[in-house]
């Protein structure tokens, strides 16, 4: 088992997308389709992994985000923004990224590569700060 992904998305197609793709490379996968789903589902599960929609009903990715670092024992979970709205993805040293409260998230654009993506979450999960490495 390579760890536990918690995939948050309103799209229910992404999600399914994501989950057969992580199972397939061996991952335990947890999903949820709203923000605040995302924060239940990270306090009930503890994922090693969060990979976050940044536009979504009931709470957005980004205030789950917000919730989900200020729990204690949740602070080093790495998390992955993906999203399709080109305004949110900053460039910071030549990677994609989503800044939320002053700090910088990495973030893949959809539409994604999948194969590209679990390599993303293989290297953040080892303690790789770069996307595009």
């Amino acid at each position: 088992m390579n760890g536990r992904v918690l995939i948050v998305d309103d799209e229910p197609d992404i999600v399914s997308t994501l989950k057969a793709r992580f199972e397939a490379s061996d991952y335990e996968v947890i999903t949820a389709a709203n923000g605040a789903e995302g924060v239940e589902k990270t306090l009930q599960y503890h994922p090693q992994m969060i990979i976050m929609d940044v536009i979504m009903p009931i709470m957005s990715g980004g205030d789950a985000v917000r919730r989900i670092k200020a729990l204690k024992g949740m602070q080093n979970i790495p998390i992955l923004f993906l999203t399709a709205l080109a305004d949110y993805l900053n460039d910071q040293h030549h990677e994609r990224c989503v800044k939320i409260d002053g700090q910088f998230f990495p973030a893949l654009a959809k539409p994604f590569d999948s194969k590209a993506l679990v390599l993303t979450v293989a290297k953040l999960m080892a303690g790789s700060k770069s996307v595009d490495s």
